[in-house]
């Protein structure tokens, strides 16, 4: 099985995944095209951090572990190096092919007995690679949670609603789930703060994770930036995301969808809102807006 990454404006790809079921040992190779790696990404040395199996760092497993490998380059050679140690521990066995040299990564330690920390072999090669190949030998499809990846497992055009800001996943599937650029962090279908609809963030909006990338560390931002999609879309008149706003704050007010809402919602957006209400219940019908602290209530 393969998946292929392309951006726009070009037509071959720029990044492929196939894995395959051998006859002993399945495997998967990971390719970055324009990528070439140089030894100052191999700063290294023991981790701290633990799962309580110890084959696993995050608490997605081999699949995390693949696509922080996948993503390596120069200014991530943290997140290079907890993937690899992650499945040196669970018996794994990786491989890089870069520029002109071959590496294998393995758990070493000086002295007989003593912690064994990551290691690299370098092997030269006579070609110079294209790209960056990364081909990790004991896993296979079925380690991957593909569901958890937007970008191998997109949702219907229709289940979207996208902005500059990110997405609302309206779509069964992703609701409740938190995603950081394609990538799953965490579900919220509970308790306070739980999501009705899905929210994928976009990269560059820059939301802050935990250091497994389970969970969002800043609830507030994350709010506010969620408002900024749903405002959007309502800004430009997306009929049903309108609809599906004004719902939220009927009938799941203490979702984290509409968390903050009555400090954040702006002018423009709730004169939008308003319109759409009296659309829907007519012309006779007046709103107000009511406070404990006021006996005064102000007609819309």
């Amino acid at each position: 099985m393969t998946y292929s990454a392309y951006i726009k404006g070009r037509s071959d790809p720029v990044g492929r995944i196939v894995c395959e079921d051998g006859p002993v040992t399945p495997m998967i190779t990971l390719w970055n095209d324009e990528v070439e790696l140089k030894r100052q990404v191999l700063y290294l040395g023991h981790s701290s951090k633990r799962h309580p199996n110890s084959g696993l760092i995050g608490k997605h497993g081999t699949a995390r572990t693949l696509f922080r490998v996948l993503a390596a380059n120069e200014n991530e050679g943290e997140g290079m190096k907890m993937g690899i140690l992650a499945l040196a521990r669970a018996g794994k066995k990786v491989f890089y092919r870069t520029n002109r040299e071959r590496w294998e990564w393995i758990l070493w330690s000086y002295d007989e007995g003593s912690e064994k920390t990551l290691a690299v072999k370098f092997l030269e090669t006579k070609k110079k690679a294209k790209g960056t190949t990364v081909t990790v030998y004991g896993v296979s499809i079925r380690d991957i949670c593909i569901e958890n990846y937007l970008f191998l497992s997109p949702p219907l055009k229709d289940d979207v609603l996208s902005t500059s800001h990110g997405e609302i996943l309206i779509g069964s599937a992703h609701r409740h789930k938190i995603f950081d650029n394609g990538i799953y962090v965490e579900t919220r279908s509970v308790g306070d703060q739980a999501l009705v609809y899905g929210i994928n963030f976009q990269s560059s909006i820059g939301i802050e994770t935990g250091r497994d990338r389970n969970s969002l560390v800043n609830s507030e931002s994350a709010a506010e930036i969620i408002y900024q999609i749903w405002d959007e879309l309502i800004t430009k008149d997306h009929k049903a995301a309108t609809d599906r706003y004004l719902k939220l704050l009927n009938e799941h007010e203490a979702s984290f969808d509409v968390f903050d809402a009555k400090d954040l919602v702006q002018e423009p957006v709730a004169m939008k809102l308003l319109a759409r209400m009296r659309e829907e219940m007519g012309s006779e019908t007046f709103f107000y807006c009511s406070d404990k602290c006021d006996s005064r209530v102000c007609l819309a």
